[in-house]
């Protein structure tokens, strides 16, 4: 149930956030931690908020929409990087004196993500996967035995997750819905899959309204 001062429109976030909080917790984020974070969707940029408010240092968003990429910069990213133009994983180890982010989230779900999640991680590091695309994907293998970095996957949300959600929203945690939220009718449902998919340009995300 919604409280009365939380419009429908912000109330469609609490899900997608109560996710996004749970991945950065099994992150380990606090004060100070070096986060990259891939994907600057939806669930991405909810992941970037929540690793700010948690008191990471560094965020790197990595993306390769350059609207999306703006729009996490707009969030609080003090990253943005484009894989395809930069060596993502170079970048990271000349922020972070060679060593590495002390985690990394995936919020695509592509082989390749996932590799550079895992990658991009120092020793002892922590590597989530989020995203869910593609299934099977190959790692490096002897990496996390060498570094021992821990690769944990990260599905839905607790209660608790949820609840933080609810009340973040109620206090305005994240940019007003109305900046960067697109609102179509329940009958354009195909259309805006096929663009977010195949040319998303600027759109982050689409509400349907019935």
């Amino acid at each position: 149930r919604l409280p009365d001062e939380l419009d429908d429109l912000t109330g469609t976030l609490v899900e997608p956030l109560a996710c996004a909080l749970r991945a950065v917790e099994h992150a380990n984020v606090t004060i100070g931690s070096r986060v990259l974070i891939l994907g600057a969707g939806p669930i991405g940029l909810l992941a970037l908020a929540a690793a700010r408010r948690a008191g990471a240092s560094i965020v790197v968003s990595a993306d390769v929409n350059p609207a999306r990429l703006s729009v996490a910069r707009a969030w609080g990213a003090t990253h943005a990087v484009n894989p395809q133009h930069d060596d993502l994983v170079a970048i990271l180890h000349h922020l972070t004196g060679q060593l590495g982010c002390d985690s990394a989230i995936d919020a695509v779900g592509l082989p390749v993500t996932r590799r550079q999640t895992v990658e991009a991680v120092r020793p002892g590091g922590r590597a989530i996967f989020l995203g869910l695309h593609q299934d099977e994907t190959a790692i490096a293998g002897n990496l996390i035995v060498r570094s021992e970095i821990t690769v944990q996957g990260s599905y839905c949300y607790g209660q608790a997750d949820f609840s933080t959600a609810l009340r973040l929203l109620q206090e305005d945690f994240l940019p007003a819905a109305a900046s960067w939220l697109t609102v179509r009718p329940l009958a354009e449902a195909n259309a805006s899959f096929a663009q977010l998919i195949d040319a998303p340009g600027d759109i982050t995300k689409v509400i349907l309204r019935p």
